[in-house]
């Protein structure tokens, strides 16, 4: 007979008001105490340029803000100073886009950016030294990419970093200093689990690097990042098809994977991040197929899954957002349907 998990009770839940719109597949971002809410889809698939956004010291009154110049569901979104970057994703005929626009927080406008060199739904970025980095994607012929493009902001100027050894779309990127972390991601609709590394302060040109591989093959993995470790967790196995309990850990500083002691229940698309040193998986699909509400907790010290407060309500396919050492879960699929909720998961 299995232990009974312990109960956390370190971390808690608080409700913010509802957006003014439902909505899946958006993309979020804070700056400056404001909590953005970006593009999506609506209950019947179609993407929005609808934004939104919403005081969080106040918490009172959600703002519309000036449409996207068009209607696209998850766009990787960054912010660098006092500009939220919009990037790619999948317009209304749910096709990739190479749209690029800033939205700049003082003025509350839109200003198109020079697009990218190529059309791309499912890149990852992230920002070093103030500039862009846009890795892989999916190309307009379905096609993954190797590209890895730098964003210069300064002088609105698409550069290049060498190609990516193996080409992907929708990985999980992680900047550690300057050493670029690419993870996992898809390939049609092969899982992929290779992991490469570019140290950007290389002179004269930086080299990837191949890693050790995730030693479980999935799609739809959550990942999440500690100081120390790289989680893989969760998702969707393609041999047989069903969801897993996988979850590993790849020590950043050892460059080795770990097995650890599986998830409490085989489910994917559920909220992840760290909270209060806590890994977190919160909500999402199982083989049941209905947002459930369940918010299960690893604690790195014991090396245990606790049992964490319930989600004020199930959820999956929610957009997750780490800010301040929070876990912000948006929208997404409640058990009735597309929601507008928010929900924060916070250090008690």
């Amino acid at each position: 007979m299995a232990a009974a998990r312990t109960k956390c009770t370190s971390i808690k839940w608080e409700s913010l008001p509802p957006m003014p719109t439902k909505r899946t597949f958006s993309s979020a971002t804070i700056v400056n105490n404001q909590l953005y809410v970006i593009g999506g889809c609506d209950k019947d698939g179609k993407p929005l340029d609808t934004v939104e956004s919403l005081n969080l010291t106040k918490k009172k009154k959600w703002q519309r803000l000036l449409n996207l110049s068009c209607s696209r569901a998850q766009p990787a979104v960054v912010t660098v100073g006092n500009k939220i970057i919009v990037i790619g994703g999948v317009s209304a005929d749910q096709s990739p886009l190479d749209n690029v626009d800033a939205y700049d927080v003082e003025k509350k406008t839109w200003t198109a950016l020079k697009s990218l060199e190529e059309k791309l739904m499912g890149v990852v970025t992230c920002v070093h030294n103030n500039n862009v980095i846009v890795i892989g994607g999916m190309k307009l012929n379905t096609e993954p990419s190797e590209k890895c493009r730098v964003y210069d902001i300064d002088k609105n100027l698409w550069l290049t970093l060498p190609d990516m050894p193996t080409a992907r779309y929708a990985a999980f990127a992680h900047l550690k200093g300057d050493k670029l972390y690419v993870f996992g991601g898809r390939q049609g609709k092969s899982a992929c689990t290779v992991v490469e590394m570019l140290d950007l302060a290389e002179k004269p040109t930086p080299k990837w690097v191949k890693l050790a591989d995730i030693p479980h093959a999935r799609v739809f993995p959550s990942y999440t990042v500690t100081e120390t470790h790289i989680y893989s967790y969760g998702g969707l196995q393609q041999q047989p098809k069903e969801f897993v309990d996988t979850f590993e850990a790849y020590d950043i500083e050892k460059g080795e994977w770990s097995t650890l002691e599986n998830m409490p229940s085989k489910h994917g698309d559920f909220a992840g991040g760290v909270v209060g040193g806590m890994v977190i998986a919160s909500g999402g699909l199982g083989p049941q197929q209905k947002p459930f509400q369940d918010t299960s907790v690893f604690n790195p010290s014991s090396g245990a899954w606790e049992i964490g407060p319930e989600c004020p309500a199930g959820r999956s396919s929610a957009t997750t957002l780490m800010h301040d050492g929070k876990l912000y879960v948006i929208g997404g699929f409640s058990p009735t349907g597309l929601t507008a909720e928010i929900f924060i998961l916070k250090p008690a």
